[in-house]
């Protein structure tokens, strides 16, 4: 089966591996297929600026044809080819370019209302802006990343779309550096953490199809420590009774249930938080794993990008 999914849906023989040792071969072929397949241009509408309906209407106007994404609350896939960044809708900051397993990770953070949030791995801060929409444009949230240049695309973002509860974090990316001043205050304070940790990516693979030959084996063994470190770091600045987040686009298990297990080693204040107590059993059934306990999405099941999530509560003292 190896040998066969590789050569088949040109992917690395250890990849192939690996997939199978986790999914099983008939899984895993799946999904490799579906990886291989065209990705679907989805879109966030920005609910400081509209409903999801209202931006449908303001799509038609442009000619652009729309169908309702079948999880996300907000989403919208679009149905014609067209540059999205092109749109009067996108430069008025109607919406955001993101796939609808992306926008149901930032959904998951579920924040309270004029909650402290921090999106730990920020990036170019497509979670960050949905989360702050969904806090009402209230609150706060603090997006950090090593990554300076991510950070100013996140700045443009948010001014583009009308969100001003958002304050930039640039984190020193040498381990063991201090965490920044602005982090000092909110150390185990903060509602929720989301860690959206750097990964193989290999739920995004049709996004980025040759990205698989960057890969290596040792990437495997290096990623899943690096993710554990930087969960831990982030799980300071919980407040008793929040919750962490951690989330990856990846399926593989070493990089996610793993992670978790090594994350709650040896701490009894910590326990999961199924999807299904965040949005009811109705749409939470869904959008788990075979576990029940962690959100899971995939291009073959469900067709968004493959993501991986969980929902760890920090247990009041």
């Amino acid at each position: 089966p190896v040998e066969r999914i590789a050569a088949r849906h040109s992917l690395p023989e250890f990849l192939a591996k690996v997939l199978v040792e986790d999914l099983g071969a008939e899984q895993a072929e799946a999904l490799a297929a579906a990886l291989n397949e065209r990705a679907p241009m989805s879109l966030r509408a920005n609910t400081l600026k509209g409903s999801r309906e209202e931006l449908r209407e303001a799509l038609v106007q442009e000619g652009i044809d729309t169908t309702l994404g079948q999880y996300g609350h907000n989403t919208l896939h679009v149905e014609t080819r067209t540059n999205l960044f092109s749109l009067d809708a996108f430069q008025a900051g109607l919406f955001e370019a993101q796939d609808e397993g992306s926008q149901l990770i930032a959904e998951l953070v579920a924040p309270p209302p004029k909650s402290m949030v921090v999106d730990y791995c920020a990036g170019a801060g497509g979670k960050s802006l949905a989360i702050a929409a969904e806090l009402g444009n209230r609150g706060r949230v603090l997006a950090s990343d090593v990554h300076k240049r991510k950070l100013k695309e996140l700045r443009k973002r948010a001014k583009r779309a009308g969100v001003g509860n958002i304050q930039v974090v640039e984190l020193n990316a040498e381990e063991g550096a201090a965490l920044p001043k602005p982090f000092e205050s909110v150390l185990g304070k903060a509602s929720r953490v989301l860690v959206d940790a750097p990964c193989t990516g290999i739920g995004a693979l049709r996004r980025n199809p040759e990205a698989r030959w960057r890969l290596s084996e040792d990437d495997l063994a290096r990623l899943p420590k690096i993710q554990l470190q930087i969960a831990q770091r982030a799980m300071e600045l919980v407040a008793p009774g929040g919750r962490l987040i951690y989330a990856t686009c990846t399926l593989l298990k070493r990089e996610n249930q793993d992670v978790v297990s090594a994350l709650m080693a040896g701490r009894d204040d910590l326990e999961i938080i199924s999807p299904r107590e965040v949005w009811g059993a109705e749409r939470g059934d869904a959008l788990v794993d075979e576990s029940g306990q962690f959100l899971q999405t995939s291009p073959h099941t469900h067709g968004t990008d493959g993501f991986f999530a969980a929902v760890l509560r920090r247990k009041p003292a």
